[in-house]
């Protein structure tokens, strides 16, 4: 165990707040068991009270992957393989409450391209939606306080201004070069620059520092490539005289242990000032977050895999394992959980049977928005759409789209274009009767 110098260790922050405990407790929920131990592991590297026993499988090359006291690792790996539009969905349906406006925009955001941006002009939005002007500048607002910030925006030099406005660090020349330099990528002279804004160099640099690290396509990070993820299985179903039973793989899951002498040690210590006290403290808090937060994890992957041993029975008890129809509502509403919660859940974890390993979501019927509509469902119906157009004028992916949302199959036009390809059905330009 590293006794590290308490003398020279940094200045400890007071605690998580109950409020920031309970969200990263819910994140913890989405974490793999790679990810966890790798969070596990670099937590006890920060704290000399901490003690990880890896698993077995655990990769070294996964050491250091992750710092304990950075929180927004936990949220980029939660979102690593999270879609664009499911990610502004689920702040809209936790933050917006069922009404029109809400619905205005849902609408908008399977509008956007892949980069988060609006094609749409504010006329459009009137048009396209049947709204009047206000409601339509309320939907977009709307839709632009959405996080990452600059969603939302009509053109890419909006998008960075919206991160301008969303951010209270910024500089106050950043938004006036933005709006006054519409050469500033090419012209960077510092010292004209500076004349022209009243300001010192020193000041524009800043500026144009500042304006560099912004993303003028927001959603672009949502279509990097996936990273592969090894599914260690989390919890197993085995037939024991043809029940199903459901236990937890703890020999999968990393085991995390206090070294409750060297603390006592130090508790007991006569040197032992305000600071050391406030530094004990501080770390046992964190032994008291994580352990709570563990049990919580492997408490609702038990009861997950409760629901799931007797909803699909026919798979664990029947020769051809059929898949019965499943929803996350279902499960949410049989634990008194939120979808949420059962989506962060089933993420990336993994189940393991007497004949074999499998995903957890291949359990769940696949839904496309809300789960209001299968993508068996809107396949079929792009099938039949397409089959009854115009030969000589057939459907673009922007006129599908619009005919699915009218038919209540909210869908964005991106998605439309996979699902065409899927079906290897060409463009609207190939289709064409000459």
């Amino acid at each position: 165990m590293r006794q590290q110098n308490l003398s020279q260790r940094p200045q400890q922050r007071q605690g998580f707040t109950m409020t920031q405990q309970l969200q990263q407790s819910i994140q913890m929920l989405q974490l793999t068991n790679q990810e966890l131990t790798s969070f596990l592991n670099d937590a006890s590297n920060n704290n000399p009270f901490l003690d990880v026993k890896l698993p077995a499988w655990y990769q070294n090359s996964l050491d250091g992957l992750v710092s304990a006291d950075n929180n927004s690792w936990i949220e980029a790996q939660a979102d690593r393989d999270q879609s664009l539009d499911n990610y502004l969905l689920d702040q809209i349906n936790l933050t917006m409450r069922d009404a029109p406006l809400r619905d205005w925009v849902i609408a908008l955001v399977f509008q956007l391209d892949e980069n988060g941006i609006l094609p749409l002009s504010l006329s459009d939005i009137q048009r396209e939606l049947a709204i009047s002007k206000v409601q339509a500048m309320d939907a977009l607002t709307l839709l632009q306080q959405l996080d990452p910030s600059g969603i939302g925006a009509q053109s890419l030099s909006q998008a960075m201004d919206l991160q301008i406005q969303r951010d209270p660090r910024a500089p106050k020349l950043a938004a006036v070069l933005m709006q006054d330099e519409p050469d500033l990528l090419k012209n960077q002279d510092l010292q004209l620059l500076a004349d022209r804004h009243h300001s010192s160099t020193a000041q524009i640099s800043e500026a144009l520092h500042y304006l560099q690290r912004l993303s003028p396509a927001p959603g672009a990070f949502f279509n990097q490539p996936r990273t592969e993820v090894l599914l260690i299985p989390d919890i197993a179903i085995h037939l024991v005289a043809d029940h199903p039973v459901v236990e937890i793989l703890k020999v999968n899951q990393p085991e995390l242990k206090f070294n409750e002498s060297y603390f006592n040690r130090l508790q007991t210590s006569p040197n032992k000032d305000t600071d050391l006290d406030s530094y004990l403290k501080t770390q046992r808090q964190q032994y008291d977050w994580l352990t709570a937060s563990l049990d919580q994890r492997q408490q609702t992957l038990l009861a997950v895999g409760q629901v799931l041993a007797d909803k699909q029975l026919a798979f664990f008890t029947q020769d051809d394992h059929p898949i019965a129809p499943l929803l996350m509502r279902e499960v949410a509403w049989q634990l008194h959980k939120s979808e949420s919660t059962i989506s962060r859940t089933i993420r990336l974890k993994a189940l393991q049977t007497d004949f074999g390993i499998f995903p957890l979501r291949d359990f769940f019927t696949r839904r496309s928005f809300f789960e209001t509509h299968s993508d068996q469902e809107i396949q079929t119906r792009l099938l039949k759409l397409i089959a009854q157009e115009d030969p000589k004028s057939p459907y673009s992916d922007s006129e599908l789209t619009a005919i699915l949302v009218k038919e209540n199959m909210p869908i964005s036009r991106r998605t439309v274009a996979k699902y065409r390809l899927q079906l290897k059905i060409p463009a609207a330009r190939h289709r064409t009767l000459k």
